[in-house]
C-alpha cells in the first residue's frame, strides 16, 4: 500500500463521517463514510456517494460495468 495515491478527506466534529472527492472516469464524485453505532460498541459502516441534498449516502445509485472493468 505504500506508494499508493491518497485522498484528501474532511471528517465531522466526532470523525464518524468523512469525505472526499473520488476522481475517475466519471469525473469528480464526492464520497462519504460513515460509523453508526448500532449497539453497546458495535458499529455500522457505510460507504457510498454524498447525496448533496441530504447530506448522508446516496443508496440510488447505479454503477454498470463493462468487460473491462
Amino acid at each position: 500500500m505504500f506508494g499508493l495515491d491518497k485522498y484528501q478527506y474532511s471528517t465531522d466534529k466526532t470523525f464518524m463521517a468523512y469525505h472526499f472527492i473520488s476522481n475517475g472516469p466519471n469525473g469528480a464524485i464526492q464520497k462519504i463514510a460513515k460509523f453508526n453505532l448500532i449497539g453497546e460498541q458495535l458499529y455500522n459502516f457505510g460507504f457510498g456517494d454524498l447525496d448533496a441534498v441530504t447530506g448522508d449516502i446516496s443508496d440510488s445509485v447505479m454503477v454498470c460495468l463493462t468487460e473491462n472493468d
